[in-house]
């Protein structure tokens, strides 16, 4: 070990005793993390060279980039598992509430360590069979996961009680998970630090394949429960009211054909692979590149090119390396497997020398990861859809053509929220995306902090993001928002396109065009008309992890009711009030960021200045 490495290692003692815990719950033995810790070392050492830095809790993303350098200068073609050491530490220190940078920091530092990581691993082109409409709804009837589906919205029966926040009450947690074949029970106790990252009593026995009871706070920590609930909700299956949960439309009801039946099943299944592998992303410990080697062994699957179940042994101990040497592979294959397990278990995926996927499921991969996943319609019946483009895609929307300036009545609303949250504002038709992005983090008091993008025509439609942005590795590249007027991408009343804010906590804002307005000279615009609910904060873990900072805010006795409200800036006497919403403060901020919203020739008249 040299010099820098060393005093970096020094410096790091304080956070031994609680990695090596935190790399024993989910990673491997404890004697390994040490190593794992001298690794990472490395690279923290040149960052403290290059920063002057005593700080061993956060990095910026400038520093690191000159610090990775000096690593790979160093080891050459040995930099990877110190890289990956690095970026395991990192992960800890956000896990366990040790980072002390900001959340930009870290997603900055995340992306670089991910830049030539497993998300390189191409996938090939699916062929979307034709199969008959009887064969291929008794196909989904006869998956596991589509069943539990079916046994929960039966447990739901004609409604159950939400919360304020959505959520399923404590003490429903366990008939809903039973229904799914989980064991779970809903509690206030407060968990110790590391229990808290895998909250329950424990992973599923390997060798027995017995199953742990899990303790839990929420419902969205129950394993498979949350992902199918909220695959149910996107795609139609349950619909949320601010007090009660139902059935949209039982399956079973009359006057529902089998087409519609199959079109639930394809749409569940594609939103529960979408929310599923979403997932991994907010896992953060190796949860980006795990999530992309899994979807590639699920495409594979697809298609004449399965990947073979030697795969695991190969990550385990790869050609001329020792056990030393791959301690994180060792890790990832551990993940790797029981995340192949679970898909196994829902009759996802299959396996005998190779891992195979069941052709009814080519479509949801298709349609559910475009851009990463291509595909070919062998259904003449979608002459539409070709390698990945969905039906409402540009090649099929009429040419825009140039209108008059005219006012577009919007409203903006947060997917899933409950009680739910919502904007109406007035815009200029002929303003740039980039503007109406502007206008959107004004009125929901977002700190653009985090990347977002623009998408029409559903999730296989194009995306709209800023031009730095490079999403090449995910196999699509976005249009310049800059470059793209409101006008071209919304062209009659109805017409909705969707608008993500930090992909996550994935902020999804559903917009609406409610009416098209003449043009007033004197108008003065943006403009807030109306509303819904108190808009969350930002980094506050989305739609779920806002719900239950609000449920944690407003209940004494909740385990992390103090915590809470001392992250939210809470004085001891004020009230969080979900419900509340006043137009006149959004328009205040119109009026205050009136440079940026303001300061285009939108409107074929002058626009009036703000007030005073």
């Amino acid at each position: 070990m040299d010099l820098s490495s060393y005093v970096a290692m020094k410096a790091m003692s304080p956070m031994i005793k609680p990695f090596v815990e935190w790399f024993a719950a989910g990673f491997g033995p404890a004697h390994e993390a040490k190593a794992v810790l001298e690794e990472a070392a490395i690279v923290i050492g040149r960052y403290r060279d290059v920063s002057g830095s005593a700080d061993v809790s956060t990095f910026t993303a400038d520093a690191t980039d000159v610090a990775l350098d000096m690593v790979d200068a160093l080891l050459g073609d040995d930099t990877e598992p110190v890289f990956s050491a690095f970026h395991l530490y990192i992960d800890f220190l956000l896990e366990t509430g040790r980072w002390s940078g900001s959340n930009a920091d870290y997603h900055q530092v995340h992306a670089m360590l991910c830049e030539d990581g497993i998300e390189d691993v191409p996938t090939p082109a699916l062929l979307v069979p034709r199969i008959p409409l009887d064969e291929e709804i008794q196909a989904f009837e006869a998956t596991p996961l589509v069943r539990h589906a079916l046994s929960l919205l039966a447990w739901v029966g004609r409604g159950k009680a939400v919360t304020a926040t959505g959520a399923l009450r404590l003490a429903d947690i366990e008939p809903a998970a039973a229904s799914v074949g989980i064991s779970a029970i809903g509690t206030r106790k407060r968990f110790d630090e590391m229990e808290s990252l895998m909250p329950g009593v424990g992973e599923p026995d390997e060798l027995t394949g017995s199953s742990p009871t899990y303790q839990v706070r929420t419902m969205r920590e129950v394993p498979l429960l949350n992902p199918l609930w909220e695959a149910m909700q996107t795609s139609g299956m349950l619909e949320t009211g601010v007090t009660k949960v139902a059935p949209a439309r039982p399956l079973g009801a009359p006057g529902i054909s089998d087409q519609e039946k199959l079109e639930a099943y394809r749409a569940l299944l594609t939103c529960f692979l979408r929310i599923w592998a979403g997932e991994f992303e907010t896992r953060q410990i190796l949860g980006h590149e795990l999530g992309m080697l899994v979807l590639s062994v699920l495409a594979a699957g697809a298609s004449a090119a399965p990947a073979p179940v030697q795969m695991l042994q190969a990550m385990e101990t790869p050609p001329g390396a020792t056990a030393e040497e791959n301690i994180l592979g060792r890790a990832m294959a551990k993940a790797f497997n029981r995340e192949l397990l679970f898909l196994m278990e829902q009759g996802l995926l299959t396996s005998d020398t190779h891992f195979r996927t069941p052709r009814h499921l080519n479509r949801c991969l298709v349609e559910g990861f475009p851009g990463f996943i291509e595909g070919e319609y062998e259904d003449a019946q979608f002459p539409d859809r070709d390698r990945g483009q969905g039906g409402n895609s540009e090649a099929v929307r009429p040419a825009w053509k140039e209108k008059p300036a005219s006012i577009y009545q919007l409203k903006i609303m947060l997917h899933r929220s409950s009680p739910p949250i919502w904007r109406r504002v007035l815009v200029p038709s002929g303003i740039q995306l980039s503007e109406l992005h502007e206008i959107i983090q004004s009125a929901f008091g977002w700190w653009d902090s985090h990347m977002h993008e623009f998408r029409v025509g559903g999730w296989n439609g194009p995306s709209y993001a800023p031009a730095e942005y490079d999403m090449s590795d995910f196999g699509e590249r976005s249009r310049d928002e800059s470059r793209t007027r409101l006008s071209e991408v919304m062209l009659a009343v109805g017409e909705k396109i969707t608008y993500t804010y930090d992909f996550g906590d994935d902020w999804e804002h559903r917009i609406v065009l409610e009416k098209i307005l003449e043009a007033s000279a004197a108008a003065t615009l943006p403009l807030c008309t109306g509303g819904r609910g108190l808009a969350p904060t930002d980094d506050s873990g989305g739609i779920w992890g806002w719900a239950e900072k609000v449920e944690a805010s407003t209940d004494p006795e909740h385990p992390e009711h103090e915590e809470t409200r001392e992250w939210l800036g809470l004085s001891p006497d004020e009230i969080l009030d979900p419900k509340y919403f006043d137009k006149n403060d959004v328009n205040e901020i119109f009026r205050a960021r009136a440079g940026l919203l303001l300061g285009h020739d939108w409107l074929a008249g002058p626009i009036s200045p703000p007030a005073k």
